[in-house]
């Protein structure tokens, strides 16, 4: 997924990365302190990166640009303070930058000098701001890509069912099915899959089909480490902790000889708290991405992706029509009616292409790819124990009550510009002014 990113404020020095270069696979994804006074953390190239190209850890990846921020400051001789900002899994890498970098100044393993850079470099960084960040993980590969993979397989399924209804409106039913079935390269419900690079190019690819064919964590530790709960983000992003309460759910109505009498009914529910491992002081912004249209991020191929899904939804739309006007008049001898029941659920689900896209990517407010609620860390928790409201962390950047700025753009189109000079800048500007 090629990303041009036009910024206002000139970035300068994008990092030759030299002293990265024993550890594979880290790639220049950092660029110099800017104008703006902050360094840009980019997610992936993925046009330029092969797909089997993903065996550096994020632990690796953060603690690389951690000595190379504080190496080229040293070497430019910057003692100025500076920003970080993360677009896409940047947005995670800048998070843990910040407490990877603060833990630095207290690890007994670094010699006394190295413990001093860290914590010159620590107290010179202002903020942390990401956009469209997987702050949370990737909820589309939640519990190690087995959700993903049961929806998905499940919608081939719906695909399956609904090209055989298609093909059952005809007496050579198996000569159809197999021709359509031959055109398509379907043969199974997983063979859907191979559609997903069409819809999300590049990441559909190197993350989603690395990750789908059973790749261990040594071969793929960085898509592994995007997935929301896994050991890198408790460490260094956020842990959660559960709160156990009960709730009243009803009322059970008790009648007997003497006298009736009611009952409260329980039930018990989980609520999950998040505990940043970031220190609750540093000023953090959340740019959050709310266009949910997965295929804009395709680009050009929209208008062609949405026209193949209108023309398959007629298709599906005619053969159920078929289908159950010949179930009336065979009795159903032929299995018509089902037939039609399948080409009227595939049907639905290109008719409604980006509710189906939306329950693969876990909710239905996302930026295309990354769900609301994992672009964030709000800044309260709601204690339904004690009905209380407990801090999260306080110092969130962007002067709003939600604790995070939205933008009507997608997963790509916000990092843009506007989006720099309208909302992260300003946030910087605050930031150092200690106006938050």
């Amino acid at each position: 997924m090629k990303k041009k990113i036009i910024i206002a404020l000139t970035l300068i020095g994008i990092l030759n990365l030299n002293d990265f270069a024993a550890t594979p696979g880290i790639g220049n994804k950092v660029s110099g302190i800017s104008d703006g006074k902050y360094r840009f953390f980019s997610g992936f190239d993925f046009g330029d990166i092969p797909s089997d190209k993903h065996d550096t850890s994020l632990t690796q990846r953060v603690n690389s640009e951690i000595d190379y921020v504080i190496a080229d400051d040293i070497e430019k001789n910057n003692n100025e303070k500076y920003a970080i900002v993360g677009h896409s899994q940047g947005g995670l890498r800048v998070l843990a930058y910040a407490t990877m970098l603060e833990r630095r100044i207290t690890d007994s393993s670094l010699s006394a000098a190295e413990r001093q850079k860290a914590k010159a470099n620590y107290n010179r960084l202002c903020a942390v701001i990401t956009m469209s960040g997987i702050d949370k993980g990737l909820m589309a590969i939640e519990n190690n890509f087995s959700t993903f993979k049961s929806k998905l397989i499940a919608d081939g399924n719906i695909w399956l069912k609904g090209i055989r209804g298609v093909a059952r409106v005809t007496i050579t039913t198996t000569l159809i099915e197999r021709t359509v079935m031959g055109i398509l390269g379907i043969s199974k419900a997983e063979d859907i899959i191979k559609f997903l690079p069409i819809i999300l190019p590049g990441f559909g690819e190197s993350y989603i089909m690395s990750g789908w064919n059973g790749e261990s964590y040594s071969k793929i530790p960085e898509v592994y480490d995007m997935v929301p709960g896994s050991d890198f983000i408790k460490t260094n992003v956020s842990s959660s902790s559960a709160v156990i309460y009960k709730k009243q759910i009803g009322i059970n109505i008790i009648n007997n000889i003497l006298f009736g009498h009611t009952e409260p009914v329980y039930a018990f529910f989980i609520a999950i708290k998040d505990n940043p491992k970031f220190s609750s002081s540093l000023p953090v912004g959340y740019v959050v991405g709310t266009d949910s249209n997965t295929l804009g991020l395709a680009e050009e191929k929209e208008a062609e992706i949405r026209k193949c899904c209108s023309v398959a939804a007629d298709v599906f739309e005619v053969a159920h029509i078929i289908n159950l006007a010949e179930s009336y008049i065979t009795g159903n001898l032929m299995g018509h009616y089902q037939a039609h029941e399948a080409c009227c659920a595939a049907r639905d689900w290109f008719r409604n292409v980006d509710d189906e896209l939306n329950d693969l990517k876990g909710s239905s407010e996302n930026d295309g790819l990354v769900a609301k609620g994992s672009q964030f860390y709000p800044k309260r928790f709601y204690n339904p124990v004690t009905a209380e409201y407990e801090e999260v962390h306080s110092n969130v950047l962007g002067k709003t009550s939600e604790g995070y700025v939205a933008v009507a753009k997608n997963h790509e189109a916000i990092n843009c510009d506007k989006t720099f000079n309208d909302i992260v800048i300003p946030m910087i500007e605050d930031a150092l002014n200690e106006d938050f």
